[in-house]
């Protein structure tokens, strides 16, 4: 499984019809909370993720699995989150690891919603040396 889109819109979907986490756009008095991760790409730049999904921390967390139990080298990159670093080969690989975590979060007060869009923008290395990204109003 390569696709966060897919994993983030199943998870949202287990969490909303197993665990009683409402629907975002149903709530009288929506919250959403946003998380901030930080790290290392492969090259060397620094990150920050900012966003509004409660369990990608959790998903960042989980530790790497021994590199000889890896099914595809080829998708393993260091970052936010590599499902095949951790072992998560498809949807259930990586709920079961956050399920006891998602359990314990007070699901009346996060609001999910059932689609995801996921915009990824890359500004650290356009000169191809790696640097921190540089967000300053201008």
């Amino acid at each position: 499984m390569k696709s966060w889109i897919t994993l983030l819109e199943k998870m949202a979907e287990e969490s909303m019809f197993g665990y009683g986490f409402p629907d975002y756009l149903e709530m009288k008095n929506p919250h959403k909370e946003i998380n901030c991760l930080t790290g290392n790409s492969d090259d060397g730049s620094d990150w920050t993720l900012l966003c509004d999904i409660p369990w990608i921390e959790l998903l960042h967390q989980c530790p790497n699995i021994d590199k000889k139990y890896l099914l595809n080298t080829d998708w393993c990159k260091d970052g936010i989150y590599c499902m095949e670093q951790k072992g998560h080969h498809n949807f259930r690989d990586a709920f079961t690891a956050i399920q006891d975590s998602i359990k314990t979060m007070k699901s009346s007060n996060i609001g999910l919603y059932d689609r995801n869009i996921l915009t990824y923008i890359n500004t650290c290395d356009v000169s191809g040396i790696p640097s921190t990204d540089d967000n300053q109003a201008l």
